[in-house]
Formats: C-alpha cells, sequence, structure tokens
C-alpha cells in the first residue's frame, strides 16, 4: 500500500477507485471437513486425491468414491488448516485427512475467491500456540479490497505468476531426477570397471585410487601476537582477499583430514 493505505502503490490502468477496508469473517464463509475426511491410510498412485494444506499437499489418492469433495475452476475452495494457519487454492475435486481443516469459500459471489487467497497469504501471523485459528482469530483481521473488476484482473496477473513458477519447479524437478540418473550410470562401480553410460570414443577401464592421492593440503600462515596487534588492517584485508577467492581452501583441521586420507577408499579415477 501506498501512504494512503487504501490505495496500493501500483495499480492496474484504468483502475483509480480507493479499496474498501473489510473483515474476513464478513467476506469468507467455512465449511467443516467431517463428511469429506478419507478413513483409510492405503493410498494410490490414481484416484481420488487426499489433501493437506501443507508442504506435502497430496498425501496420495483414494479409491473410495464417496463423500468428494467437489471443486472446479468455477466453483474453487481455499483449503485451510486451522491448526498451521497454511491454505491452498483447490479447483479439483478432492479428500483430506484431518478434520484440524476448514473449506473457506466466497460469502458474496461477485467477489474473487483467487483475490481473497491471495489475501490469506499476505497476512504476517506467527503461529504462538497449538489451537484452532478460523475461529475467533482470522475472522476478525482487516483489511483492504477493491472492486470485484480490479480483484480479478490482480487474480489474473498472479495465477499467471503460480503457473509460471509450477512449470520451472516442475523443470527443475526433472532436471534433479535426469541428473541423479546420469550419476548412478556415467561413474564406475564395485561390479564393473566400466561405467553404464559414457561419452562416445572412450573405451578404456576405470582404475582404483585412493582419496589421499587425489587431493593436497594447503595450510594458512600463523601469526605472530605482535602482528596480531600492529596488523590489524592488513589482517583484515587478507581475509577479504581469503574470502573473494572462492577457489582457494584453507583446511585447519589436520588430524581429521588426514585420519580421513588415511582411510583407504576405492573410488574410481579414468585413465589417461
Amino acid at each position: 500500500m501506498s501512504k494512503n493505505k487504501s490505495i496500493p502503490e501500483i495499480r492496474i490502468d484504468g483502475f483509480n477507485q480507493t479499496w474498501i477496508k473489510k473483515r474476513l469473517g464478513d467476506v469468507l464463509k467455512y465449511e467443516q471437513p467431517w463428511k469429506y475426511i478419507e478413513s483409510s491410510t492405503k493410498y494410490f498412485n490414481y484416484g481420488i486425491p487426499v489433501l493437506t494444506p501443507g508442504k506435502t499437499f497430496v498425501l496420495g489418492y483414494a479409491k473410495d468414491s464417496k463423500n468428494i469433495k467437489k471443486a472446479s475452476g468455477n466453483s474453487p475452495i481455499i483449503l485451510f488448516d486451522d491448526f498451521t494457519t497454511q491454505s491452498r487454492f483447490i479447483n479439483f475435486d478432492f479428500k483430506v485427512r484431518s478434520s484440524a481443516l476448514k473449506f473457506i469459500t466466497n460469502k458474496n459471489s461477485k467477489d474473487n475467491l483467487y483475490f481473497n487467497y491471495l489475501i490469506l497469504q499476505k497476512i504476517n501471523y506467527n503461529v504462538g500456540h497449538h489451537g484452532r485459528h478460523w475461529l475467533p482469530l482470522f475472522v476478525n483481521f482487516l483489511f483492504f479490497q477493491p472492486i470485484y473488476l480490479e480483484q480479478q484482473k490482480i487474480s489474473q496477473l498472479f495465477e499467471t505468476f503460480e503457473n509460471l513458477v509450477n512449470k520451472l519447479e516442475e523443470t527443475i524437478r526433472l532436471l534433479k531426477n535426469l541428473k541423479n540418473g546420469f550419476t548412478n550410470k556415467m561413474f564406475a562401480n564395485f561390479s564393473s570397471d566400466f561405467p553404464s553410460i559414457r561419452f562416445k570414443g572412450f573405451k578404456s577401464a576405470w582404475i582404483t585410487d585412493q582419496v589421499k592421492n587425489l587431493f593436497e593440503i594447503s595450510r594458512g600462515q600463523s601469526l605472530t601476537k605482535n602482528q596480531i596487534k600492529t596488523k590489524p588492517v592488513e589482517r583484515e584485508r587478507e581475509r577479504e582477499r581469503e574470502t573473494a577467492d572462492i577457489s582457494t581452501r584453507y583446511i585447519h583441521h589436520k588430524q581429521r583430514i588426514m585420519e580421513y586420507l588415511a582411510i583407504t577408499t576405492n573410488i574410481w579415477r579414468r585413465k589417461k
């Protein structure tokens, strides 16, 4: 918000109306989840998703098609954890595992639920006790709300952001899986002198070597008491140079390193 708290600092062109102060409890209503709790803890790889608002989000999938909570793009729901205050925006059918949840929807059909979800995400609240929070706490939180058309435009923008983030996260997940797969297959192991995947043109076997033959130990110079007292500036500059030079590594715990290097560990190094 700007200095005028009822007007945001950045606005979409075409909107200049003042935002109106409202109470969450006057805008949102809740439903208890009891009818939609999945009693079985045996989950599957397909079926009806069993959800939690937390980081895990999808606990698994249930085959039981009874007591499903309906949701869609035209009829979404905010899944709110009454104890942790975490929330998720849901636009597909689902079930839940816990009764410590609430299904949050709009009281006014002309409001945009995703905008109100963004308001929930903006609330800076630290959970300080173990107990339910929607009643009586969250319903009394105040916020500013624009007209419906501005709610809609803001929601479209942030949904675009969210979709892009999800796609990037999925790309990162796939790349990590690919990296792990290559790590397992592009290095020789104890069962073979040859990796299962290689670049073209390389056919030689890998050889066994010891860890101590691969690394060098470098030690920094010790300062005398006189140098410590008389050369603080030079010492600080030297420390800054050491920090900036990320390729330099000083190992101070020599005893532990030497004990480690003394262990004959089979690793595999490429023949030249």
